[in-house]
């Protein structure tokens, strides 16, 4: 079985280095001035291995920033196509910030000691399960990530220290997303800063940018 991905661009945005690349297994109001099939023979790119991209994908998706993945709580294609992408922006030399859809405060036995096995007796995976989140399939997505020295995972739906209103609760998330796109472009900013003071001798060392991946449920 192939799967394809499509790319979207946002057209709401004045952040020219932001594109916001939709993976989902259905797609609905569709709202381009052209018929769905049309657009997606022309946008769509066919994928054999989702866990293992080949790098024409790269090539594609090299100058977008931001990528959110949607997914069907449960379901193991969405995270493997995680761990692909991931992972082949990491082996083209980009830093990967990956973002899920869990609670920081339940994964906190992972976010102190970062190692596989941690992932696996975090409180989230390790409760009952209510709505599919906690499927092996995710957590073997953060375990293999978290072997990347290039790849930083972080969560960022709402905890219940926060006492949020949970009507508010997508609005919350973006500005945890937010928050972290600001602090991307600050330490940019910072080591572009400091590239500059460095001696002639390291002028031609590459800057690194960081490929920030969500994957979220609608």
């Amino acid at each position: 079985m192939s799967y394809k991905v499509t790319k979207v661009t946002n057209k709401f945005t004045n952040m020219k280095k932001i594109t916001v690349i939709i993976f989902s297994l259905f797609l609905t109001n569709f709202a381009f001035g052209q018929d769905f099939q049309s657009f997606l023979k022309e946008n769509a790119v066919k994928i054999e291995h989702l866990d293992s991209l080949e790098q024409s994908i790269y090539d594609k998706l090299n100058d977008f920033r931001l990528v959110m993945i949607g997914e069907m709580h449960g379901t193991n294609e969405p995270a493997n196509f995680l761990i692909g992408l991931a992972e082949l922006f990491a082996n083209n030399g980009d830093s990967v910030q990956v973002g899920f859809e869990l609670s920081s405060e339940l994964m906190e036995n992972y976010s102190n000691l970062l190692t596989e096995s941690s992932v696996y007796q975090s409180d989230f995976f390790t409760n009952n399960p209510t709505d599919g989140r906690e499927s092996i399939a995710w957590a073997n997505a953060i375990a293999r990530l978290t072997k990347n020295p290039k790849v930083q995972v972080f969560f960022y739906d709402i905890n219940k220290s926060e006492n949020a209103d949970y009507h508010y609760r997508d609005s919350l998330m973006f500005l945890k997303i937010k928050k972290k796109l600001r602090l991307y472009r600050k330490n940019r900013r910072r080591k572009k800063a400091k590239k500059m003071n460095r001696p002639k001798e390291f002028s031609s060392e590459s800057t690194i940018f960081v490929k920030a991946i969500y994957l979220f449920s609608k």
